[in-house]
């Protein structure tokens, strides 16, 4: 094993710290907007980013996003390159997330984010892997 100096092995740290809170973000968000059901792709396409505070913007009903690749899209440039914050948020404000989330009568549960939730574990794990052959390289 090689040895390195204090400082590098902080720069390492803080690198990977942030790296893997932010991937883990991305990827937690693309598992999202991937799992919600497509009717119109308006529930896909209002899938919004939050940093620091919950997003306020109102549904646009008339935008669509089939694929979710715009909405992916979106969220990457909104959060590479930033600073990792304390909350990072992703929230959807269409009026029918909550019954395509937890469903109701008889409309079936699409638990678009319970999911997820119950993959963290996995995700995290699969996203420190690739982060530490990054922050190994840091000199």
């Amino acid at each position: 094993m090689a040895k390195i100096s204090i400082s590098t092995a902080k720069r390492r740290i803080i690198f990977a710290v942030d790296e893997t809170v932010r991937e883990v973000f991305l990827e937690e968000t693309k598992r999202i907007v991937r799992n919600t059901p497509v009717r119109t792709g308006v529930t896909r396409a209002n899938w919004t980013v939050g940093l620091g505070r919950k997003s306020r913007k109102k549904a646009n009903l008339k935008k669509k996003d089939p694929s979710g690749a715009a909405t992916i899209e979106a969220t990457e440039a909104k959060v590479r390159g930033k600073k990792v914050r304390p909350r990072m948020f992703f929230t959807n404000s269409v009026p029918w997330i909550r019954v395509l989330e937890f469903g109701k009568g008889v409309r079936p549960t699409f638990a678009i984010v319970r999911r997820i939730r119950a993959a963290h574990r996995q995700i995290v794990n699969k996203v420190a892997r690739r982060v530490k052959k990054k922050a190994e390289a840091i000199r």
